[in-house]
């Protein structure tokens, strides 16, 4: 391959919400000390589930991390994404003022994002009326939204956004903003049939 016409990235932050730790140093001190992630559930009642062990993200407080008001208005994946990507930006020494708002983004995957939300909001409905669902439903459980997040990115950034969603169908997704000039993926679409 040519040099001249490879484009080069930079990796400038790092920042991560995950079972093994909540910031990049946690996490890694973690690692190195070979401690498991993987424990008893806590985020629901396993009594009839034969699985009783998973690999949760534990002591997030997003309140320490994210505006309280703007938290409520965030699925917890969002949350983490939120405040992994605050982390990044802090970790990367950036001077915000004084780069190119064009020249970054965000890539992020996610299997699925917002089932919880989906299934406080279903059951608030069933409970009390649908008129009662939340206004914040839609953004809060789609699972594009913790990298189309404003917070999730530099301010006042015209950036790029990838999501990657996947699971069982196997697909991937590629999203551009409407202001963007429109390529192709360099991505092929990859789909079980």
């Amino acid at each position: 391959m040519d040099t001249k016409k490879k484009r080069r990235v930079v990796i400038t932050g790092l920042g991560t919400v995950n079972p093994t730790g909540n910031t990049v140093a946690e996490s890694w001190a973690n690692i190195k000390a070979d401690r498991c992630a993987v424990g008893p559930i806590t985020a629901f009642d396993t009594a009839d589930f034969k699985v009783k062990l998973a690999a949760e993200v534990k002591d997030f407080d997003p309140a320490a991390r994210i505006d309280k008001r703007e938290a409520r208005k965030m699925a917890r994946f969002t949350q983490f994404a939120v405040a992994a990507a605050d982390e990044a930006v802090r970790d990367s020494g950036l001077a915000l003022e004084e780069i190119d708002h064009t020249r970054f983004g965000v890539i992020l995957s996610s299997g699925i994002g917002g089932l919880p939300t989906i299934e406080e909001e279903h059951t608030r409905g069933q409970q009390r009326g649908f008129e009662k669902v939340s206004p914040y439903f839609v953004p809060m459980s789609i699972g594009n939204m913790a990298a189309g997040h404003p917070k999730s990115v530099l301010p006042g950034s015209r950036r790029h956004q990838a999501v990657y969603i996947h699971g069982n169908h196997r697909r991937r997704v590629w999203q551009r903003l409407p202001y963007q000039r429109q390529r192709k993926h360099p991505v092929q679409e990859n789909r079980l049939t």
